[in-house]
């Protein structure tokens, strides 16, 4: 037997009453419950969910400027830094953007940034990046990464998965 949403409702609507009857539980918080898994429910149709994992302030070794740098880990396990740097003015932030395609192995696209609604909003670049760790002898390698600018902020997005790069970039554009 298929269940329809109306069936489903049915069902829900049951299940709720019936529970609201017991001393174990309250329609309030059967709603909670119900919105929390809905919510849920949602954002499991967006693949993949970033999940916030670690954040701290870094600064520039060549001229004193400094960023917020945030790990953030999909629901896969894979990991997208992001590097956010907030200036006094556009130019603070396009100077920066500009910057990293300098340093860029390559870049592999250039053009505007546009924010959900379609409209212009800054600089945007796609890249491959030399990174190197902090291991004792350092280690280096190139991995895909997005710039952009919005106003005064910059941003860049690094990770060895573009697809991840693009789905993070997607959740940060306003």
């Amino acid at each position: 037997m298929t269940q329809t949403p109306a069936s489903t409702f049915a069902c829900l609507f049951l299940a709720i009453g019936t529970l609201a009857r017991s001393n174990y539980v309250s329609v309030i918080q059967i709603a909670e419950n119900v919105d929390s898994v809905s919510q849920q429910n949602s954002q499991s149709r967006r693949k993949p969910l970033f999940e916030k994992v670690a954040g701290a302030d870094v600064t520039d070794n060549d001229d004193g400027t400094r960023f917020s740098m945030n790990s953030y880990r999909a629901r896969d396990g894979v990991m997208v830094t992001e590097l956010h740097g907030r200036f006094e003015t556009t130019a603070g932030a396009e100077y920066y953007f500009d910057k990293h395609l300098l340093k860029a192995v390559s870049v592999e696209h250039r053009g505007i940034k546009m924010n959900r609604k379609g409209t212009a909003i800054g600089k945007r670049a796609q890249i491959i990046s030399q990174v190197v760790s902090q291991v004792d002898p350092p280690e280096s390698r190139d991995v895909p990464a997005i710039l952009w600018t919005t106003g005064i902020d910059f941003y860049e997005l690094t990770s060895d998965s573009l697809p991840h790069i693009l789905s993070l970039e997607k959740e940060l554009t306003p």
